[in-house]
């Protein structure tokens, strides 16, 4: 798979758009990030309805991908669905919220609104609940 993906990097082909969105599902983490990766540069607004529907998946690892997808891609935009993210009742997709906001261009756009009260609250939140207090 490793090899696919690096022959992606070098040359995109958008016959395999499909199989990516299905990595986003795969087991293997790294699949899964270096899926996300193509798809966030390569992708175009043919892509939005498709990624409007993987933030509803019910699979949470796609869901969080989809997440950095929509910040990569729609960068001010996706606030408000960041937002909802953020108020997520799963540990993972806060979690990923947070870095998505982080790992993109929209970053600096979060620091004006109230995302960036959010990240703080949820950051706090996801932690104490991560790791018991002795």
């Amino acid at each position: 798979m490793e090899l696919i993906l690096e022959g992606l990097r070098q040359k995109w082909d958008a016959d395999w758009l499909s199989p990516l969105v299905d990595m986003l599902h795969d087991d293997d983490e790294q699949n899964r990030w270096n899926a996300m990766q193509l798809i966030a540069q390569h992708a175009d607004t043919r892509f939005d309805k498709q990624l409007a529907q993987l933030l509803e998946d019910r699979d949470l690892r796609a869901r969080g991908m989809a997440g950095y997808i929509v910040v990569k891609r729609w960068h001010k935009r996706a606030l408000p669905i960041m937002e909802k993210c953020l108020e997520d009742p799963a540990v993972l997709i806060r979690c990923d919220a947070i870095s998505a906001l982080r790992w993109t261009v929209a970053a600096p756009a979060a620091t004006s609104c109230s995302v960036t009260r959010r990240v703080a609250r949820n950051r706090i939140r996801t932690s104490s609940k991560s790791f018991p207090r002795s």
